[in-house]
């Protein structure tokens, strides 16, 4: 109540004081407000900026940490692809001292879901299926470890890679690729050779590697001896093996992404780039060879023709390095 009287008296003075008498107790009011109030204003603010920018630091280094945890950033996404599609990885190696299958081993290779090595190497418990060695043997070697494959794993894999020691996999990009394709269907994938356009030598090259479906190695498990045309391969690996798949009903699918851009690749990601590359190549890939960085996908799953060296750099390159600050989000490039 004594609030209350004092400011109806207040109020009624008001009413019956002069304007000049107003305008000063107007001045002596805003001179007040702002001596008291606004200290407290301005610490508030200092708060708030200060509260803000630890929250800032503390999401910087909980991000950071997550960072260190996965090695990789938000790899949940990746993960999951992983985790989807499965992949049996085979790789034919020389005898002794394979620096490149080594570092295959320690990078791409772990992603794989089943990893094979054939040849005779105690290091990588090789597969020795006493096949001839050499290039001129190359296909007959290839043509039984498919074999031997089909007999021990057919069920342990939706998808079975073959690749050089000297290619480099993203298994991501793979994975991510075949996500969107039926593993029960006739079919391989690759880097899609067509020599000077011609109708009948179609097949995928061998050295940028190719994935068979599950039921493309059943076919060639269950129908390849019956015939002929698979039985004694004598010419090259990737034109021998497309050949023989062509003829027990298997298509080779496209692998462009849905911009038309190559995701496998013959030779190192340099040299396609400036279109440093041999001149059968452009014969062989016909109408379709382009050069440039542009004509190559975002999400690239194979090169090839790299030494043991390469293939950590590409590693770190791919796995390791960022620019600070820069997250790129994830693009839609299969075809849908």
């Amino acid at each position: 109540m004594r609030v209350y009287k004092i400011f109806k008296n207040f109020v009624l003075r008001l009413a019956f004081t002069s304007r000049l008498t107003l305008v000063v107790y107007g001045f002596v009011l805003g001179f007040v407000t702002m001596v008291i109030v606004l200290p407290h204003l301005a610490a508030n603010r200092n708060t708030g900026f200060m509260k803000g920018k630890q929250l800032q630091e503390d999401t910087l280094e909980r991000l950071l940490s997550e960072e260190k945890r996965s090695d990789g950033g938000d790899d949940r996404l990746a993960r999951a692809v992983l985790n989807r599609t499965r992949i049996l990885c085979w790789v034919m190696i020389r005898d002794g001292g394979n620096v490149k299958a080594r570092a295959l081993r320690a990078t791409w290779g772990k992603r794989c879901d089943k990893l094979l090595f054939f040849g005779i190497d105690d290091e990588f418990a090789a597969i020795d299926l006493r096949t001839q060695e050499g290039k001129r043997f190359l296909a007959a070697k290839t043509f039984t470890c498919l074999k031997y494959i089909h007999k021990y794993h057919l069920n342990d894999a939706d998808w079975f890679l073959k690749a050089d020691d000297d290619t480099y996999i993203v298994m991501e990009n793979l994975k991510y690729f075949l996500s969107e394709e039926n593993p029960e269907l006739p079919i391989y994938f690759g880097e899609f050779y067509n020599p000077y356009d011609t109708q009948y030598l179609r097949y995928n090259s061998g050295g940028a590697g190719y994935v068979l479906s599950r039921e493309a190695l059943r076919r060639y498990g269950d129908l390849a001896l019956l015939r002929s045309v698979c039985a004694d391969p004598g010419g090259p690996e990737d034109k021998e093996i497309g050949y023989c798949l062509r003829q027990l009903g298997v298509e080779i699918g496209d692998t462009t992404d849905r911009f038309g851009k190559s995701r496998f690749h013959y030779d190192r990601a340099d040299l396609h780039a400036v279109g440093d590359v041999k001149q059968w190549y452009r014969d062989f890939m016909g109408a379709r060879y382009r050069k440039g960085t542009d004509t190559m996908s975002d999400y690239p799953i194979s090169f090839h023709y790299l030494q043991h060296y390469d293939i950590h750099i590409m590693e770190f390159v791919l796995y390791r390095l960022r620019p600070h600050g820069v997250v790129k989000s994830f693009k839609e490039v299969n075809v849908v």
